[in-house]
This record gives C-alpha cells, structure tokens and sequence, in this order.
C-alpha cells in the first residue's frame, strides 16, 4: 500500500503505551518486508510499555508468565527490535530528579525483566546521547479506563517532549506520531468516546506544529499481527477503534 507518510529516514524510533507489544512485532516484520523503510539504514526500535511485567502478564497472556516471556524474546529476536521496556511513564520522560524516568528493561540472556533502572543515561545531554537519540516517537491510542483521563495523558506528553527537546534528550526535529480516534461531529456517535483528547490545542500549547493528518492505517498493521484493538485489558476501551487518524507533529520552530 502507498502512504501519504512514510517511516524512511527514521531509524531510532521510540513506541510508547504498546501494551502487549503486538504494534512493536507489526513494525518490525514491516521493516523486513518493505525495503523502502530499511534503505540500507539499520533502524533500532525501543519498544515500551507502561505497566509493569506483572500487569503485561495478567492483561494480554491470561497471567501466564512462561508465554509472555516466550512472546517478549521472540520480539526482541528481530533484528529491528533493540530494547523491549515495561513500566515506563510517558507523564514523566522530562524527569529531572536522579531517577531520570524509571522503568525496567527485558534481559535478553535471562529472559526476565531486569530491576529497575533509569531510562535515560544519567549523563544524557547532547553531547552524550547523539548516538542513541530517537527521531520519532509513536504512541497509539493514548487511553484510560477513566473518561477523559485521555486529555490529559496528550497534554502531559506534549510537555514532556518540550522538556527533553529544550534540555536535550531529544534532538529538536523529532517527530510525534499518534493515532487517535476521529472525534464524530454526529451528537449521537459523539457521546460513545470518552475522551476528545484536545491534542491540537496540546501540541500549540507546548510549542508544537502539525505536520499532517492522514486517514487510518490500522487494515496495514493488522495484517502484520496488530491486536491492541483486542487485548484483554481494552476489551471495552471506546476510545479505540477502526475510525481514526494518523497525527504527526515536529516542534515549531522559534524565534532567535
């Protein structure tokens, strides 16, 4: 298929809020298969989620912790696939405190997850991290069981990116990509979505500008095994669903 956006020239890519990881697996076979995103560019893929190995066990594998650990190895076999992270807090990536954003890394020799450990290296400045900087940064379906928790999960990521672009963590032409229900204009579809997100007033707000918006893709990752709209945990999640679009950001650029 032929996307009005594409992945080439993006080869440090971060996914937040991936659940049971099903997107990261989707992307990396799609890096396999489509020449057009490999361009003879070794890409890495750091593939993330929030909750912790416990809650990843109990929500997508029925609490069967010898399957999940035989899912999450066979993912970080892809070439593609360079860390696969658990309890990671989107809410937090400008973290400033010695703990520097903690969350808990996959041992691919143990097969386990190791302690917890920060998730930017504590020397992380510009000098330091150019080697290991993330160019796009996607997070599908940013959700909560609560109604309108949502909104304020986009607003706080958008002001996290802020923080790690100005302190530099993130180099300043990183993109945000987000997939994100369409928001129905029909009153009686409008009152099944629980969150109207407000992630174009977010991103204007911490300095963000729109780089497009395109039709769903979902039919393209689904065929490579994306499930999100399934697992367990989202089984009743209206804020995912078949009906969305694809967002991407960059930070705007500012007056000197």
């Amino acid at each position: 298929n032929t996307h009005a956006f594409s992945y080439e020239g993006h080869n440090r890519i971060l996914l937040l809020g991936e659940a049971d990881f099903s997107f990261a697996r989707a992307f990396a076979q799609e890096c396999v298969n489509n020449d057009n995103m490999n361009m003879n560019i070794k890409i890495q893929v750091t593939a993330t989620e929030y909750g912790d190995g416990n809650d990843i066990a109990k929500r997508y594998y029925d609490g069967n912790v010898p399957n999940m650990r035989s899912s999450i190895s066979s993912l970080c076999q892809m070439e593609v696939i360079k860390e696969v992270i658990c309890g990671l807090n989107a809410r937090v990536l400008g973290q400033t405190s010695a703990d520097l954003c903690p969350c808990q890394k996959w041992n691919k020799v143990d097969k386990c997850w190791d302690p917890s450990s920060p998730f930017w290296n504590s020397e992380s400045g510009p000098e330091n991290v150019i080697d290991t900087y993330f160019d796009l940064i996607v997070f599908n379906f940013p959700h909560s069981e609560q109604a309108g928790r949502a909104t304020k999960l986009v607003r706080a990521l958008f002001k996290q990116l802020r923080i790690c672009i100005d302190t530099g963590r993130l180099p300043g032409n990183v993109v945000l990509e987000m997939r994100l229900r369409v928001i129905e204009s029909n009153p009686n579809l409008k009152k099944n979505i629980r969150s109207f997100y407000n992630h174009e007033e977010a991103a204007i707000e911490s300095g963000f500008e729109l780089i497009g918006c395109w039709p769903s893709d979902l039919t393209r990752w689904e065929n490579l095994g994306y499930r999100h709209m399934w697992t367990k945990k989202n089984a009743t999640c209206r804020d995912i669903g078949l009906n969305c679009n694809v967002w991407r950001w960059r930070s705007a650029k500012r007056d000197t």
